[in-house]
Protein backbone atom coordinates (compact mmCIF):
# COMPACT_ATOMS: atom_id res chain seq x y z
CA UNK A 1 0.00 0.00 0.00
CA UNK A 2 2.82 2.43 0.86
CA UNK A 3 4.24 1.87 -2.62
CA UNK A 4 0.99 3.20 -4.10
CA UNK A 5 1.04 6.31 -1.93
CA UNK A 6 4.69 6.95 -2.81
CA UNK A 7 4.07 6.95 -6.57
CA UNK A 8 4.87 10.18 -8.39
CA UNK A 9 2.50 9.61 -11.32
CA UNK A 10 -0.74 10.24 -9.45
CA UNK A 11 -3.32 12.46 -11.16
CA UNK A 12 -6.14 14.70 -10.03
CA UNK A 13 -8.59 11.79 -9.80
CA UNK A 14 -6.26 10.23 -7.24
CA UNK A 15 -6.07 13.54 -5.41
CA UNK A 16 -9.85 13.83 -5.26
CA UNK A 17 -10.13 10.27 -3.94
CA UNK A 18 -7.59 11.07 -1.23
CA UNK A 19 -9.44 14.29 -0.41
CA UNK A 20 -12.71 12.36 0.00
CA UNK A 21 -11.01 9.82 2.26
CA UNK A 22 -9.43 12.65 4.26
CA UNK A 23 -12.85 14.26 4.80
CA UNK A 24 -14.28 10.92 5.89
CA UNK A 25 -11.59 10.45 8.49
CA UNK A 26 -12.20 13.95 9.79
CA UNK A 27 -15.78 13.15 10.76
CA UNK A 28 -16.19 13.98 14.45
CA UNK A 29 -18.54 11.15 15.37
CA UNK A 30 -19.23 7.46 14.78
CA UNK A 31 -15.77 6.04 15.28
CA UNK A 32 -16.74 3.87 18.25
CA UNK A 33 -19.13 2.01 15.97
CA UNK A 34 -16.65 1.90 13.08
CA UNK A 35 -13.90 0.47 15.27
CA UNK A 36 -15.63 -2.89 15.10
CA UNK A 37 -15.27 -2.72 11.33
CA UNK A 38 -11.51 -2.27 11.53
CA UNK A 39 -11.27 1.50 11.91
CA UNK A 40 -9.06 1.40 14.99
CA UNK A 41 -7.59 4.65 16.25
CA UNK A 42 -3.96 3.73 15.36
CA UNK A 43 -5.01 2.67 11.87
CA UNK A 44 -7.00 5.88 11.36
CA UNK A 45 -4.10 8.06 12.53
CA UNK A 46 -1.71 6.25 10.18
CA UNK A 47 -4.05 6.65 7.21
CA UNK A 48 -4.67 10.29 8.06
CA UNK A 49 -0.94 10.93 8.01
CA UNK A 50 -0.63 9.27 4.59
CA UNK A 51 -3.52 11.33 3.24
CA UNK A 52 -2.07 14.56 4.62
CA UNK A 53 1.25 13.75 2.98
CA UNK A 54 -0.33 13.17 -0.44
CA UNK A 55 -2.65 16.16 -0.05
CA UNK A 56 0.26 18.51 0.63
CA UNK A 57 2.25 17.66 -2.49
CA UNK A 58 3.10 20.69 -4.62
CA UNK A 59 2.32 18.84 -7.85
CA UNK A 60 -1.43 19.27 -7.40
CA UNK A 61 -1.35 23.02 -7.96
CA UNK A 62 0.55 22.53 -11.21
CA UNK A 63 -1.85 19.83 -12.37
CA UNK A 64 -5.00 21.75 -11.54
CA UNK A 65 -3.69 24.89 -13.24
CA UNK A 66 -3.18 22.86 -16.41
CA UNK A 67 -6.61 21.25 -16.05
CA UNK A 68 -8.31 24.62 -15.70
CA UNK A 69 -6.89 25.59 -19.09
CA UNK A 70 -8.24 22.46 -20.76
CA UNK A 71 -11.09 22.50 -23.24
CA UNK A 72 -12.18 19.06 -22.07
CA UNK A 73 -15.11 19.35 -19.65
CA UNK A 74 -14.14 16.33 -17.53
CA UNK A 75 -10.54 17.47 -17.16
CA UNK A 76 -11.68 20.99 -16.30
CA UNK A 77 -14.15 19.63 -13.74
CA UNK A 78 -11.42 17.64 -11.99
CA UNK A 79 -9.23 20.74 -11.88
CA UNK A 80 -12.06 22.82 -10.49
CA UNK A 81 -12.90 20.26 -7.78
CA UNK A 82 -9.21 19.98 -6.85
CA UNK A 83 -8.97 23.77 -6.61
CA UNK A 84 -12.03 23.80 -4.37
CA UNK A 85 -10.39 21.26 -2.04
CA UNK A 86 -7.33 23.53 -1.83
CA UNK A 87 -9.43 26.71 -1.41
CA UNK A 88 -8.14 28.13 -4.69
CA UNK A 89 -10.39 30.67 -6.42
CA UNK A 90 -11.38 29.60 -9.95
CA UNK A 91 -13.62 32.56 -10.78
CA UNK A 92 -11.45 33.75 -13.67
CA UNK A 93 -11.37 30.28 -15.22
CA UNK A 94 -15.15 30.00 -15.07
CA UNK A 95 -15.68 33.49 -16.43
CA UNK A 96 -13.41 32.62 -19.34
CA UNK A 97 -15.58 29.58 -20.16
CA UNK A 98 -18.79 31.58 -19.75
CA UNK A 99 -17.53 34.25 -22.14
CA UNK A 100 -16.72 31.53 -24.68
CA UNK A 101 -20.20 29.94 -24.54
CA UNK A 102 -22.58 32.22 -22.62
CA UNK A 103 -25.80 30.44 -23.60
CA UNK A 104 -24.73 26.90 -22.75
CA UNK A 105 -21.80 27.00 -20.32
CA UNK A 106 -22.30 25.08 -17.08
CA UNK A 107 -19.65 27.36 -15.56
CA UNK A 108 -22.35 29.92 -14.74
CA UNK A 109 -23.10 27.92 -11.58
CA UNK A 110 -19.59 28.03 -10.16
CA UNK A 111 -19.01 31.56 -11.47
CA UNK A 112 -21.98 32.89 -9.51
CA UNK A 113 -21.07 30.80 -6.48
CA UNK A 114 -17.66 32.49 -6.31
CA UNK A 115 -18.92 35.97 -7.21
CA UNK A 116 -18.79 38.56 -4.44
CA UNK A 117 -19.65 42.25 -4.05
CA UNK A 118 -16.57 43.29 -6.00
CA UNK A 119 -17.51 41.09 -8.97
CA UNK A 120 -21.30 40.99 -9.19
CA UNK A 121 -21.73 44.11 -11.31
CA UNK A 122 -19.24 42.82 -13.88
CA UNK A 123 -21.04 39.48 -14.13
CA UNK A 124 -24.51 41.02 -14.43
CA UNK A 125 -23.41 43.59 -17.00
CA UNK A 126 -21.90 40.84 -19.11
CA UNK A 127 -24.99 38.64 -18.75
CA UNK A 128 -27.27 41.48 -19.87
CA UNK A 129 -25.29 41.89 -23.08
CA UNK A 130 -25.26 38.22 -24.12
CA UNK A 131 -28.43 36.54 -22.83
CA UNK A 132 -31.61 36.88 -24.95
CA UNK A 133 -33.87 37.27 -21.93
CA UNK A 134 -36.88 38.01 -24.12
CA UNK A 135 -36.82 34.33 -25.10
CA UNK A 136 -37.39 33.43 -21.46
CA UNK A 137 -40.10 35.92 -20.49
CA UNK A 138 -42.86 34.23 -22.49
CA UNK A 139 -45.32 33.85 -19.61
CA UNK A 140 -45.72 31.49 -16.65
CA UNK A 141 -46.32 27.79 -17.15
CA UNK A 142 -45.63 24.46 -15.51
CA UNK A 143 -42.40 23.57 -17.33
CA UNK A 144 -39.58 21.73 -15.53
CA UNK A 145 -36.99 23.32 -17.80
CA UNK A 146 -35.44 20.10 -19.09
CA UNK A 147 -33.89 19.52 -22.50
CA UNK A 148 -31.91 21.61 -25.00
CA UNK A 149 -34.76 24.05 -25.63
CA UNK A 150 -34.40 25.33 -22.05
CA UNK A 151 -30.66 26.09 -22.03
CA UNK A 152 -31.21 29.82 -21.51
CA UNK A 153 -33.70 29.15 -18.73
CA UNK A 154 -31.10 27.01 -16.93
CA UNK A 155 -28.51 29.75 -17.32
CA UNK A 156 -30.96 32.27 -15.86
CA UNK A 157 -31.59 29.89 -12.98
CA UNK A 158 -27.89 29.75 -12.12
CA UNK A 159 -27.80 33.54 -11.99
CA UNK A 160 -31.01 33.90 -10.01
CA UNK A 161 -30.14 31.36 -7.33
CA UNK A 162 -27.30 33.55 -6.03
CA UNK A 163 -28.94 36.96 -6.38
CA UNK A 164 -30.38 36.71 -2.86
CA UNK A 165 -26.85 37.54 -1.70
CA UNK A 166 -26.97 40.87 -3.55
CA UNK A 167 -30.14 42.77 -2.58
CA UNK A 168 -31.27 45.47 -5.00
CA UNK A 169 -29.16 43.97 -7.81
CA UNK A 170 -30.25 42.15 -10.93
CA UNK A 171 -33.85 43.36 -11.26
CA UNK A 172 -33.84 42.68 -15.02
CA UNK A 173 -33.10 39.00 -14.36
CA UNK A 174 -35.63 38.76 -11.53
CA UNK A 175 -38.34 40.35 -13.68
CA UNK A 176 -37.54 37.94 -16.51
CA UNK A 177 -37.69 34.98 -14.16
CA UNK A 178 -41.11 36.01 -12.88
CA UNK A 179 -42.42 35.69 -16.45
CA UNK A 180 -40.67 32.41 -17.27
CA UNK A 181 -42.62 29.24 -18.12
CA UNK A 182 -40.17 27.30 -15.92
CA UNK A 183 -41.44 27.01 -12.34
CA UNK A 184 -37.98 27.01 -10.80
CA UNK A 185 -37.11 30.29 -12.54
CA UNK A 186 -40.12 31.93 -10.94
CA UNK A 187 -39.34 30.52 -7.49
CA UNK A 188 -35.72 31.63 -7.73
CA UNK A 189 -36.88 35.14 -8.69
CA UNK A 190 -39.13 35.20 -5.64
CA UNK A 191 -36.24 34.08 -3.41
CA UNK A 192 -33.99 36.81 -4.79
CA UNK A 193 -36.63 39.52 -4.40
CA UNK A 194 -37.39 38.41 -0.84
CA UNK A 195 -33.86 39.56 0.10
CA UNK A 196 -34.72 43.13 -0.96
CA UNK A 197 -35.85 45.39 1.89
CA UNK A 198 -39.60 45.71 1.32
CA UNK A 199 -39.51 49.46 1.90
CA UNK A 200 -36.93 49.80 -0.90
CA UNK A 201 -39.14 48.37 -3.63
CA UNK A 202 -39.72 50.85 -6.48
CA UNK A 203 -43.37 51.10 -7.62
CA UNK A 204 -42.51 49.14 -10.78
CA UNK A 205 -41.44 46.13 -8.70
CA UNK A 206 -44.64 46.07 -6.68
CA UNK A 207 -46.78 46.42 -9.81
CA UNK A 208 -45.00 43.63 -11.69
CA UNK A 209 -45.15 41.23 -8.72
CA UNK A 210 -48.88 41.93 -8.32
CA UNK A 211 -49.49 41.22 -12.00
CA UNK A 212 -47.35 38.09 -11.80
CA UNK A 213 -49.54 36.83 -8.96
CA UNK A 214 -52.70 37.47 -10.97
CA UNK A 215 -51.58 35.27 -13.86
CA UNK A 216 -49.63 32.65 -11.88
CA UNK A 217 -50.98 29.14 -12.72
CA UNK A 218 -49.25 27.25 -9.89
CA UNK A 219 -50.91 27.41 -6.46
CA UNK A 220 -47.68 27.17 -4.48
CA UNK A 221 -45.92 29.86 -6.51
CA UNK A 222 -48.98 32.11 -6.18
CA UNK A 223 -48.91 31.59 -2.41
CA UNK A 224 -45.24 32.58 -2.32
CA UNK A 225 -45.93 35.69 -4.39
CA UNK A 226 -48.64 36.67 -1.90
CA UNK A 227 -46.25 36.18 1.00
CA UNK A 228 -43.66 38.27 -0.85
CA UNK A 229 -46.11 41.13 -1.37
CA UNK A 230 -47.25 40.99 2.25
CA UNK A 231 -43.71 40.92 3.59
CA UNK A 232 -44.22 37.50 5.18
CA UNK A 233 -42.00 34.44 5.30
CA UNK A 234 -41.94 32.43 2.08
CA UNK A 235 -41.99 29.14 3.96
Amino acid sequence: MNQVWARSDLGLKHFLAVAALRRFMSLPEGWDRREGLGWTEPRRRALQALCDDVFARATWRTQLTEALSSGDDVTFYDGDMAANELSIDTWEAHFRRVRAAPLTSASWYRLMHQTDETRINLVLEFAETVLPLERVATGPGDELGLGPSFEIHRTLDWILQDLHRFPLRGWKFIRTGLHSPVVRNRNMSINALAAWPRESWPPEVTSIVQKAREIEPEDNVRRRLTALLDGNSLE
